[in-house]
């Protein structure tokens, strides 16, 4: 895999997509930074620079997914397997449907996946330490972050199936019910939805795959 790393860029996702679309190099990739200057966050929110945050972007073939998964479902696929990787880590954490990392009720990392072409660009932003933000409050210097970017694309790349994912996930869905989503101009309780075999959410006879 190719492995870049930098100490300021302009966003992680941008940078490889852009590269992807010159064919600079072969998948799979992945670059990770120490700050951004216009990092991108979901439904085209900008991600705040915070003291220190752990960022970076990977692309894959897309014929490397699990025949299984649901492709509107990604988010919630890579968001989960973060989750666990995490857990490992000693870090409580838990996946807000579809694509957000909470720490309790607080918001601390999100996931950003786009496909280009034949790939599949998966974008992280976890913070480590802030004053402004909650935090995972993780001391991890450059080279630390290099090498966890790594293994956690390893541990990644294993690739286990959506009905492996999607059990687990479901018996921690409860988990939203607290909070309220804005659907069609309306604030809807997760309380008030179902989870769908393909990640969706039922709400009123509809299907919802993504927050906007």
């Amino acid at each position: 895999m190719n492995f870049f790393y930098f100490s300021q860029i302009d966003s992680t996702q941008d940078w490889l997509i852009g590269q992807i679309k010159k064919e600079s190099f072969t998948l799979p990739a992945c670059v990770g930074s120490d700050q951004q200057t216009k990092g991108r966050g979901s439904r085209q929110n900008v991600w705040d620079n915070v003291e220190n945050a752990l960022m970076f972007s990977f692309a894959f073939e897309e014929i490397g997914l699990p025949n299984d998964l649901p492709r509107q479902s990604i988010s919630i696929y890579v968001g989960f397997l973060l989750k666990e990787w995490l857990l490992k880590l000693g870090c409580n954490v838990w996946l807000k449907w579809p694509n957000d990392l909470y720490q309790g009720r607080s918001k601390i990392g999100g996931i950003l996946t786009q496909k280009v072409g034949k790939y599949i660009v998966c974008g992280i932003g976890l913070n480590l330490v802030s004053s402004t933000y909650s935090a995972l409050n993780l001391k991890w210097d450059s080279e630390i972050k290099k090498a966890k970017i790594l293994e956690f694309v390893e541990f990644f790349f294993k690739f286990p199936t959506w009905a492996y994912i999607f059990q687990n996930y479901k018996l921690e869905f409860q988990k939203n019910f607290d909070f309220t989503f804005h659907f069609e101009n309306k604030e809807i309780c997760f309380s008030h939805t179902s989870l769908c075999d393909d990640g969706s959410l039922l709400w009123e006879n509809q299907r919802i795959y993504s927050l906007r």
